[in-house]
């Protein structure tokens, strides 16, 4: 039987948590593929698995306003301007709510961390 997988495009996906009281990265995650991802709070290890894969495309829910505001402020920066980014809030809420596209372009979103 043929196979249906559609080829992933290379995109790294990220997301981060951030202290309630403060700027530190209380978690750090990307995927790439299977034997390409990690888990913990190292700006260096994002780094090394950019490096690693190469990827085209940087993708997360609610990227631009939350995890690259972030990132803007790390070793990452320099690196992030070389990729495309997909911020999923975005992209998903405009599927959900075709309706609203107008309010959801200047919508601010708050997040109430549940972690100090």
């Amino acid at each position: 039987m043929p196979s249906c997988a559609i080829p992933m495009p290379p995109i790294l996906l990220i997301d981060m948590e951030i202290g309630k009281h403060s700027s530190n990265i209380v978690s750090l995650g990307a995927y790439y593929d299977d034997e390409h991802s990690f888990e913990g709070q190292s700006i260096h290890e994002l780094v090394q698995l950019w490096m690693k894969t190469s990827p085209k495309y940087i993708s997360g829910h609610n990227f631009i306003q939350h995890d690259k505001t972030y990132l803007e402020q790390s070793t990452f920066n320099a690196l992030m301007h070389r990729l495309r980014i997909i911020d999923t809030l975005y992209y998903f809420s405009m599927q959900l709510f075709p309706n609203f596209s107008t309010a959801l372009k200047t919508l601010t979103y708050r997040f109430e961390n549940v972690v100090s």
